[in-house]
């Protein structure tokens, strides 16, 4: 039978720099206000959704 691995898959509540330059890239916001944005939601969801 496989010895087939299963994925961890851990959250992580910090954006990287590629994730910060396709959402601004997405959305025309500026990397502050991004951040802004990120760091509101997860004051209102820490749990995510």
């Amino acid at each position: 039978m496989g010895g087939r691995k299963s994925k961890i898959t851990t959250q992580s509540s910090e954006l990287t720099a590629k994730q910060i330059a396709e959402i601004s890239r997405q959305t025309n916001l500026i990397n502050t206000e991004i951040l802004r944005r990120h760091s509101a939601f997860l004051e209102q969801y820490p749990n995510g959704l």
